[in-house]
């Protein structure tokens, strides 16, 4: 997605996410999470399985949430991360 913050679920939570779950893959150009891009809420029994990916390098990127400044208990993800390449090729 183009958006600033990008999810699997949602792109921003400031409220509450249970017993939620989120599959496939999710590429954006900021902040990006398989689950949450931005999370500023709760996030409880949740689980991602999302091949998360970067367009663009220096962004916030997670399996599960991109940025966290809330609460996430019993949560997990299993999905791989990977950040954009530089102009030599190595990882960002």
């Amino acid at each position: 997605g183009m958006g600033t913050y990008v999810g699997g679920l949602v792109g921003v939570n400031g409220g509450s996410i249970s017993t939620s779950y989120s599959a496939g893959t999710v590429t954006g150009d900021a902040t990006t999470g398989g689950l949450v891009g931005q999370n500023g809420g709760g996030i409880t029994a949740c689980y991602s399985n999302c091949v998360v990916k970067a367009n663009r390098r220096r962004v916030g990127l997670g399996g599960l949430v991109g940025s966290n400044h809330g609460s996430i208990t019993t949560s997990y993800s299993s999905g791989s991360v990977a950040g954009a390449d530089d102009r030599s090729g190595r990882p960002a």
